[in-house]
């Protein structure tokens, strides 16, 4: 080790392994995804570390051929791309279990195959953002939140954009969420959990169903400097 000569050390390369997957569909069927963009990738959350990819079949199965150990995102072009006219990813499993869809653990071969189940189901959310004079708040940052317990996925964070009148329309995964508006806030703060406990209460709730619209009235949270 360091300056010193070491003997008798074996390196054992570690070669990667299948995976089998499998797309669930939910929803209305999507029409016009060309063929070349049905692919999906295993991303490695190491930067070093490679990833994998796959070619999604006709029969929504795919299999990644050399997989290795380690933490992993879901990618890949169109249908994950995060546009929810083309579909959003509902649930992941890797052997049945549910995971994240930002993060899937694999230490070991799975005994079974990864299931993506992808929607298409969504409902709208439209509303309107003002400030303490009930004017409109046309600058606002508007960032509509999932529910506490699903907040590591961070594809279910959607930030419409309001328009001079302070108005905003996005659709979003049913479900339920809070809807904040800031004055001033940094880029992606929102996906700090201690930032959010401080402005939880100023959220505003709303539930989401498929199909359905809900209109809101949110405040703007002004700006407060350090």
């Amino acid at each position: 080790m360091g300056n010193t000569d070491v003997a008798d050390v074996r390196l054992t390369a570690s070669s990667g392994f299948p995976l089998k997957g499998r797309i669930l569909r939910e929803g209305p069927p999507l029409q016009g995804i060309p063929s070349n963009d049905r692919g999906i990738s295993l991303t490695s959350k190491i930067s070093l570390m490679p990833g994998d990819s796959a070619a999604i079949s006709s029969d929504d199965t795919f299999v990644f051929q050399n997989v290795l150990p380690g933490d992993y995102q879901i990618a890949g072009p169109l249908i994950f791309s995060g546009h929810l006219n083309e579909g959003h990813i509902k649930s992941v499993r890797l052997s049945g279990q549910e995971l994240t869809t930002d993060s899937i653990q694999i230490r070991s071969r799975p005994e079974g195959e990864l299931t993506i189940v992808i929607s298409t189901e969504t409902g709208k959310l439209q509303g309107r953002v003002v400030n303490g004079r009930r004017e409109p708040a046309s600058n606002a940052t508007i960032v509509v939140v999932p529910e506490p317990s699903l907040r590591h996925r961070t594809n279910l964070f959607f930030e419409p954009k309001p328009d001079a009148a302070g108005k905003f329309s996005i659709d979003v995964p049913p479900g339920s969420y809070k809807v904040f508006a800031w004055e001033d806030v940094e880029p992606n703060a929102w996906f700090d959990a201690d930032f959010m406990q401080t402005y939880e209460s100023r959220g505003h709730v709303v539930a989401i169903g498929a199909g359905n619209m809900e209109t809101v009235e949110v405040d703007v949270i002004p700006y407060m400097p350090q």
